[in-house]
C-alpha cells in the first residue's frame, strides 16, 4: 500500500467492503425491496464482491435492473451454493431481454447458461 500499488488498494477496498461472507444468500432478498437504494446496494456488491456476485445479480434480476446483464455471465459461473437464489430470480422475474442474453451465452458454449435455458423452458417461462 505504501508503494501506491493500485492492486493492493483494490484488494483492501474489497476486504473492507466485503468483510462479511456469511448470509450471502440473504443478499438476494434486496430484490424484494423494489427501491433504488436496494438496486444501488446490489450493484455495488456485485461489482466489488466477487464471492457474492451470484446473489447480488439475483437481486438485480428481481428488480429488473438492466445492470444485471453485466454480471450474469460471471454469476452463472458461480454455479454452487448461491445459484438457487439466481435460479429463483430468473424464474420469477424473467424478461425476454434476459432470455436473449442467456441464449447468446448458450450459443457461445456457456454450459451454465444452457442449463438455465433448459430450466426456464421446462418451467414454461421461456418460449421455444
Amino acid at each position: 500500500m505504501r508503494q501506491g500499488n493500485p492492486d493492493v488498494r483494490a484488494a483492501l477496498d474489497r476486504l473492507l467492503f466485503c468483510r462479511n461472507s456469511t448470509g450471502q444468500n440473504e443478499m438476494s432478498l434486496l430484490g424484494y425491496l423494489g427501491t433504488k437504494e436496494a438496486a444501488e446496494t446490489a450493484y455495488a456488491i456485485a461489482q466489488r464482491c466477487p464471492h457474492a456476485q451470484a446473489t447480488a445479480t439475483a437481486a438485480l434480476v428481481r428488480l429488473k435492473d438492466p445492470r444485471a446483464a453485466k454480471f450474469l455471465p460471471q454469476a452463472l459461473e458461480q454455479w454452487g451454493q448461491d445459484q438457487e437464489a439466481l435460479k429463483r430470480a430468473l424464474l420469477d422475474a424473467y424478461t425476454p431481454k434476459l432470455g436473449q442474453q442467456l441464449l447468446a451465452l448458450e450459443a457461445k458454449g456457456h454450459e451454465q447458461a444452457g442449463s438455465m435455458v433448459k430450466l426456464l423452458k421446462a418451467a414454461g417461462v421461456m418460449k421455444e
